[in-house]
C-alpha cells in the first residue's frame, strides 16, 4: 500500500476508482463510531487532516495525478496506467486547496499513519511530493 499524502485523492476519476482506494477493514462506514480506536471516525478510505473528516477528496489534482503515477487503473481504455500493479492507495489530504503545508501539520498525519502500520495494515510507501513555506 502507499500513502498519498497530498491534496486528497480523487477516487471518482476512471483511472483511479474503488479498486485502486484502500479501505479500512477495520471500520464500519457510516456507523458513527471508531471502530478501529484510532481517534479518526470513519476513516474508512483514509483522513483529511485539513477538514478533519473522513473525506479526503482531491481539491487541485495534484494527489490525484500522484495516485495516477502510482496505480492507475490498467486497460480500461481511458488515460494512463500506473506504475504498480495491484497497489491500494490511502489518500490522506494534508495541503489545503492552495497547495500549502507547514512541517508543523505533518506531525499528526505521520502519527496516523505509524499507528495504522503498527496495527497491521500494510504501508510500504508513504509519497509525500509537495512543499510549503518554512
Amino acid at each position: 500500500m502507499v500513502a498519498v499524502i497530498d491534496n486528497g485523492v480523487g477516487w471518482l476519476h476512471p483511472d483511479l476508482n474503488a479498486t485502486l482506494m484502500w479501505e479500512n477493514p477495520d471500520e464500519v462506514w457510516d456507523d458513527g463510531i471508531d471502530n478501529d480506536a484510532n481517534g479518526y471516525v470513519e476513516d474508512t478510505y483514509g483522513w483529511d487532516f485539513v477538514d478533519g473528516d473522513s473525506f479526503p477528496m482531491d481539491q487541485n489534482t495534484h494527489g490525484s495525478h500522484v495516485a495516477g503515477i502510482v496505480g492507475a487503473v490498467r486497460d480500461n481504455g481511458w488515460g494512463t496506467c500506473g506504475t504498480a500493479r495491484d497497489v491500494k492507495v490511502l489518500p490522506s489530504r494534508l495541503l489545503n486547496t492552495f497547495g500549502s503545508v507547514t512541517v508543523a501539520d505533518t506531525a499528526p498525519i505521520m502519527g496516523y499513519l505509524v499507528n495504522l502500520r503498527n496495527q497491521g495494515h500494510p504501508i510500504f510507501i508513504a509519497n509525500a511530493s509537495y512543499d510549503g513555506p518554512v
